[in-house]
């Protein structure tokens, strides 16, 4: 046989390499050992981007500041308003700027613990550095924290933190010293990340209409949206500036195979209550799980008071003291409750006590709420309202209707607080109502009149009184109904509706005589004679003199004032100031404010058509400085006109004053009135 040998040589390049002699059995290689690569960890854009370009020229002037240190900015915003987007998109822009690795993205939410979403989160991002194998990270999130920083230091990187829920979890994932830029999308506050950073705030404003309409357009073609504008406005309406709720809208759209699929979706739209599952019924983009996801993140006391605002009637701004009453909790805790979902973009503050929720927001909220709240919701509306009127016209007979609550020490605090939550004590009428709670529904009724008699409340007086006639017929109380239904008069009077207030005010005098109640007779008595003056009808005189003859029987002082008052703006100067000095004498005593400034009103009027110019100009220029009394002030301005034409001054500056008055505070017929006498000097 002839020789044989092995040359022991190797040439070439390989990732092992085996030598053998003599072998048997079986040999397995395992896969050669590759190098890390680093890769970007940053989501794709999406097409139809729109509306945020502000948010985007703010960063730019933001990280434009290089300092050796990262920059940290935080992008708020209400849920679905499209933060994540806005932070991805400007990494995107500016992905040269940061040339050493990554872009890096992390998000937190999910379904894992925090801790878990955050070891997961650092390992992600050591691993798209290109420079670590899983094998070798460290288990600890000490340990992974600190290889993170140390491998950032002196580079310059862009890293996204998205949904982060707590500071610690921001703190861990900081770099270390170097040009880069940080950007966190939080899912809760992070007061107590400035003990360590000074993060700069870029905030997302809910998407304007016209911006709307852009994104609709986008999604779902500009041939749609052109061809059903109105649709399209309605559309806008309902998703109340959100971007996912439009981007849901958007797809709905784009997937419709039918003619005029806008009008369509704004039908279904058009139920309040079914806005919500409409827009829920994709889980991939759905309304409710991105404010599921909120609501989630909120502590317990938040939920609650979440869960309240949803329930509360209405939709206007609602105070910490109408939230703690159905939660059963100090006014300081729901405070805080109101604090969180400030923070967390799911209400907006309308002043310093009261708060806004509005849309879908709401619509939602209405789902989370653990138990039945309506009922003490009612009760602090109630409550309330009641002691205010007792307050403000703490001489008017019908309080006796009243419970005898005190709850505001002084006039003008209740006033005011009538008049803010005016709204609220309105929604609250058709939510009693509704419910069956037939005595506080028209209770509250009797209590708003205090501020509706003072103007300006037209047809929201109406519909009060409305409510509380039927309640009070329900509960088969004629009293209560002829009150009710005169305030119904005097509030179609107030709108001009001369035939249906004396239509309305005949069947109080009716329900008064059923009663058997000369107070309410005389009551009714007297809007009948008001509204009849206001028609020039002659018989006004007859009923008034009628109104003046029953309350002396009646033997109230107060109703007397009230008699003369009325019955003078049908006499002669002489006959009727002489009953106005008395009408005046009696409010002034009894610091009736609001009376003391009609008394003066007519007095003024009187005085002007007895030829006392001097002294008529001077009573009415001190009723035109009365706060408070709009209407009352806006005809004093009438009346002065009239002085200054009789004493052949230019009448215009009253006129146009008075117009101006009666516009702004909402007496557009008297409004109307003093543009005519306007139009007819011209």
């Amino acid at each position: 046989m002839g020789s044989w040998y092995v040359r022991n040589r190797f040439e070439g390049d390989a990732h092992n390499a085996v030598q053998v002699g003599n072998f048997t059995g079986t040999m397995q290689f395992g896969a050669a050992r590759s190098e890390p690569r680093g890769y970007s960890l940053l989501p794709p854009l999406t097409a139809h981007y729109t509306n945020h370009e502000d948010p985007l020229k703010k960063l730019d002037a933001i990280f434009a500041r290089r300092t050796g240190r990262p920059i940290v900015v935080i992008v708020k915003g209400p849920p679905g308003s499209g933060r994540t987007e806005l932070a991805v998109r400007w990494v995107h822009r500016h992905t040269g700027d940061y040339p050493d690795g990554g872009p890096f993205f992390v998000r937190l939410g999910g379904g894992l613990s925090d801790s878990d979403r955050l070891l997961t989160g650092l390992r992600t991002l050591l691993l798209a550095t290109g420079e670590f194998r899983a094998e070798d990270l460290p288990h600890s999130l000490e340990g992974l924290s600190a290889l993170w920083r140390d491998w950032c230091r002196g580079r310059s990187i862009a890293l996204v933190i998205d949904d982060a829920v707590l500071a610690s979890q921001v703190r861990a994932l900081m770099p270390d010293e170097g040009d880069s830029a940080v950007l966190i999308t939080q899912a809760r506050e992070l007061g107590t990340l400035r003990v360590h950073t000074v993060p700069e705030e870029v905030d997302i404003e809910p998407m304007s209409a016209e911006a709307s309409r852009e994104l609709l357009a986008r999604i779902a073609g500009e041939r749609l949206v052109a061809a059903e504008p109105d649709a399209i406005d309605q559309l806008v309406e309902v998703c109340d500036g959100s971007t996912i709720a439009l981007c849901v809208v958007g797809m709905m759209l784009a997937d419709a195979d039918t003619d005029e699929p806008a009008a369509r979706l704004a039908r279904r739209l058009a139920r309040r209550e079914r806005v919500l599952h409409e827009l829920s019924r994709d889980r991939e983009l759905s309304v409710r799980a991105v404010l599921d996801a909120a609501y989630e993140r909120m502590d317990e006391l938040t939920q609650r008071v979440y869960g309240v605002l949803g329930a509360h009637p209405g939709s206007a701004a609602v105070s910490s003291r109408a939230v703690a009453a159905p939660l059963g909790e100090p006014d300081e805790d729901a405070r805080d409750g109101l604090r969180g979902l400030v923070r967390a973009r799911l209400v907006t503050r309308a002043d310093e006590e009261r708060v806004l929720m509005l849309g879908l927001v709401r619509d939602h909220a209405r789902t989370k709420l653990s138990r039945p709240v309506m009922g003490a919701l009612i009760e602090h509306y109630w409550a309330h309202a009641v002691s205010a009127a007792r307050v403000v016209s703490p001489g008017r007979i019908w309080n006796r209707l009243l419970d005898d609550l005190r709850l505001f020490d002084d006039r003008a605090t209740a006033l005011t607080w009538l008049a803010d939550e005016h709204p609220n004590l309105c929604a609250t009428v058709d939510e009693a109502y509704r419910a069956g709670v037939l005595m506080r529904t028209a209770q509250l009724a009797l209590a708003l009149w205090v501020l509706h008699e003072r103007g300006g409340y037209g047809q929201d007086m109406i519909e009060v009184n409305q409510r509380g006639v039927a309640a009070a017929e329900a509960l088969r109380d004629p009293l209560l109904v002829s009150v009710l239904r005169t305030q119904l008069g005097f509030a179609h009077r107030q709108r001009g509706e001369y035939e249906t207030a004396a239509e309305v005010l005949r069947s109080a005098l009716d329900a008064a005589r059923e009663a058997g109640s000369l107070e309410a007779e005389a009551t009714a008595l007297e809007g009948l004679g008001l509204v009849l003056l206001d028609e020039s009808d002659p018989r006004a005189g007859d009923v008034l003199r009628e109104n003046l003859d029953l309350a002396g029987r009646i033997a109230d002082e107060r109703r007397l004032a009230l008699a003369r008052m009325h019955l003078a703006k049908v006499l002669e100067p002489d006959e009727a100031l002489a009953l106005l000095d008395l009408a005046r004498a009696y409010f002034a005593a009894h610091r009736d404010q609001g009376n003391v400034v009609k008394t003066d009103l007519w007095r003024g009027r009187k005085l002007c058509a007895a030829g006392r110019l001097a002294e008529a100009r001077e009573l009415l220029g001190g009723v035109t400085s009365v706060t408070g009394y709009h209407r009352e002030r806006g005809e004093a301005r009438l009346a002065l006109a009239d002085v200054a034409r009789a004493e052949g001054a230019d009448p215009v500056p009253d006129l146009r004053e008075a117009e101006r008055i009666f516009t702004r505070f909402g007496f557009p017929r008297e409004a109307e009135m003093a543009a005519a006498r306007l139009a007819g000097l011209s």
